[in-house]
């Protein structure tokens, strides 16, 4: 491992086994050092896949950027990252960046790459996490509440579509 993916790696270690107060100073230093390395040239889709999962999983997680974890794809998909571990760091970072349709069909791809589960061969943990995650996506893509239409009133609200048609074919007047 090159020695400036390591500076990156200490600090964001050294946060994770101290208290939030005292990591926040320590990640926001490994978060900043992150950003300063991305955009080399002789970047690897193995370092830009870590620096993604920074920005993910850092802790404190107001810390976290899903944003830039994103831009990060767009240089891991340049430097070839096409496997099942690659595609798993660019659904999470749609995901978390609200692309959850996204998400899915990056990760089904991710599923898709790995080989399957046989009876002489068991299941791998990547398999089974990426399994997860998808699992997870088509929840919260299920979860998401649907606006229902609406019309303005009168005065200034909004009435649901459905009583709206039920006042104008009985003829009523808008409230």
């Amino acid at each position: 491992m090159p020695e400036c993916s390591l500076s990156v790696a200490r600090p964001l270690a050294e946060a994770r086994k101290i208290q939030i107060p005292m990591a926040r100073p320590i990640t926001a230093h490994g978060l900043s050092l992150t950003r300063e390395l991305a955009p080399r040239d002789d970047v690897t889709a193995d370092e830009v896949s870590e620096y993604a999962l920074h920005f993910l999983d850092c802790k404190p997680e107001d810390l976290r950027e899903p944003a830039t974890a994103l831009k990060l794809r767009q240089r891991i998909d340049r430097h070839g990252g096409t496997g099942g571990d690659y595609l798993d760091i660019l659904a999470r970072a749609d995901c978390a960046s609200g692309n959850v349709a996204n998400a899915i069909e990056t990760e089904e791809k991710a599923l898709n790459s790995l080989p399957s589960a046989s009876p002489k061969r068991s299941v791998s943990p990547l398999r089974q996490t990426i399994e997860a995650q998808l699992a997870k996506f088509k929840a919260s893509l299920r979860l998401k509440p649907r606006r229902r239409p609406h019309m303005p009133s009168r005065n200034g609200s909004s009435v649901p579509l459905s009583q709206f048609q039920r006042i104008v074919q009985g003829g009523r007047s808008l409230p």
